[in-house]
């Protein structure tokens, strides 16, 4: 009985607790982040939404939000319009798959050609 109590209590306790939250190496405060008017096709990773003073420009957004998106290793800022302002922006990070290392060739390196024997030369009179 006691057990089930105690895997009771755990399962909650694991249920309540909040997502682990991904932490990326910052970037400098005045990072280049891309700026994108719908969520992309691309992978990626919401790192956090940041909350907005209804704002009506994206460079008002930018300038509100890139400081913090920089610091949090941030790719990209989706901020939707509601209406005629901004009232939030979301801190993006492109989750793509990292490209391949080319593989060396495996097995024996490619023989060189075998070499052609010179003709004979012909009988000196």
């Amino acid at each position: 009985m006691r057990s089930l109590a105690l895997i009771a209590s755990l399962a909650v306790t694991t249920a309540c607790s909040p997502p682990q939250v991904q932490r990326f190496p910052a970037k400098p405060p005045n990072c280049a982040l891309e700026v994108i008017k719908s969520l992309p096709q691309r992978p990626y990773i919401e790192i956090e939404t940041l909350q907005l003073p209804s704002l009506e420009s994206i460079r008002d957004v930018l300038y509100h939000v890139q400081e913090r998106a920089c610091r949090d290793g941030a790719d990209a800022i989706y901020a939707p319009k509601g209406g005629r302002v901004y009232s939030y922006a979301i801190a993006l990070k492109w989750n793509d798959a990292p490209p391949v290392p080319a593989t060396p060739p495996t097995g024996p390196p490619p023989a060189e050609a075998p070499a052609v024997p010179s003709p004979p030369a012909p009988p000196s009179p």
